[in-house]
């Protein structure tokens, strides 16, 4: 895609920019009202460009109407047609190609078995759950075997056990159908279980891009670092190039920070405001103080208890905010928050924003 730019019911997709490779399964990563569904339809060719280009390979394909684009398209919901069987839906979009009734029917078995929904064949789509429904959508798209599918939302509104379900089932196709996949989703890890690369939008801009492991531990604004669960934003009052380490000052504490985990592509300044995030889940606990760099005496304030882990809110001359285990909470005697404990968090586990 090159410098896209589309318009909807007001509402604007501006300059967007990424190139998926052959056979990647991508990820249109943010919350809600970012715009993510809207790129989704207008890579399938849904709604005109105002300008930009978009390319399939090495053709463009920005003037081509949706069904001669090539890809396969499954809605938020699945989009089933109420009035057809199952059978009858998977087998729309070749009835539409006017491709024999034989033909119908071997690509339709074909996609049912593969998807482990024959016994569903005859059911009409208000007799079927929404993981159902969603394998139903998957199907239909199967059968017309595009080079490019694209997800809308596809886990949304269905348990975790067929979440679960159809995670393992996406991974499977995705691997076997040797085609790429964009997948828009909301949710963090549903990105990182299946992606390989990730474009993060926000008010129809793409703001970050790049592998997702990169764009994960390296987050360039605080607002892609909250989003992606930095919950501990901080301004500190100086910052030291010490080579291959940066040592910055946060109400008189010292910390250590590597400098590969700084995602600011310009030099850092002594005086400057760069913001650093560290997640929750990077910030330990200990009864006793530990060979850490960064290991500060501190007094857990408060806690949350989260199920399997429990949130913690401790002060070290700053609020830090942690996340450990249920078993860890316990075996360090946690819940007794009064007295000291040592706070830990790994130079490699800073990161110095760029915006």
């Amino acid at each position: 895609m090159e410098e896209v730019t589309s318009i909807w019911n007001g509402f604007s997709l501006e300059e967007i920019e990424f190139e998926i490779g052959d056979r990647e399964y991508f990820a249109l990563l943010g919350p809600s009202g970012a715009g993510k569904t809207l790129l989704l339809e207008t890579i399938m060719g849904f709604n005109k460009l105002k300008r930009g280009r978009i390319f399939a390979d090495d053709d463009e394909i920005s003037s081509l109407p949706p069904f001669q684009r090539g890809f396969g398209y499954v809605p938020h919901g699945g989009a089933l047609f109420p009035h057809l069987n199952v059978r009858q839906n998977i087998e729309f979009g070749l009835r539409m190609m006017k491709i024999d009734q034989t033909s119908r029917k071997k690509k339709s078995d074909e996609a049912m078995n593969e998807l482990s929904i024959v016994h569903l064949e005859k059911r009409s789509p208000e007799n079927l759950s929404a993981g159902e429904r969603q394998k139903v959508a998957l199907a239909r798209c199967l059968v017309m075997k595009p080079r490019l599918m694209l997800l809308d939302e596809p886990f949304s509104s269905i348990d975790a056990e067929a979440r679960q379900s159809l995670r393992n089932l996406l991974k499977r196709l995705h691997r076997e159908l040797e085609t790429s996949f964009i997948h828009v989703t909301h949710d963090q890890l549903e990105a990182i279980s299946l992606a390989e690369s990730v474009a993060i939008m926000s008010g129809g801009r793409v703001v970050q891009k790049g592998k997702i492991d990169h764009v994960f531990s390296s987050p360039k604004s605080e607002f892609v670092a909250r989003f992606l669960g930095y919950e501990n934003i901080l301004i500190p009052d100086r910052f030291e190039d010490e080579g291959d380490i940066i040592r910055l000052t946060l109400n008189g504490k010292d910390l250590l920070c590597s400098k590969g985990n700084s995602s600011a592509n310009r030099r850092i300044e002594p005086a400057g405001r760069h913001k650093i995030a560290i997640r929750p889940d990077q910030v330990m606990v200990s009864k006793n103080p530990t060979a850490c760099p960064n290991c500060m005496r501190g007094k857990i304030i408060d806690f949350s208890d989260l199920g399997p882990l429990v949130e913690l809110t401790v002060d070290v001359g700053f609020l830090l905010k942690s996340v450990v285990t249920k078993n860890a909470f316990v075996d360090n005697q946690l819940q007794k928050n009064e007295g000291t404990f040592w706070i830990n968090v790994k130079p490699s586990s800073l990161v110095i924003l760029n915006e």
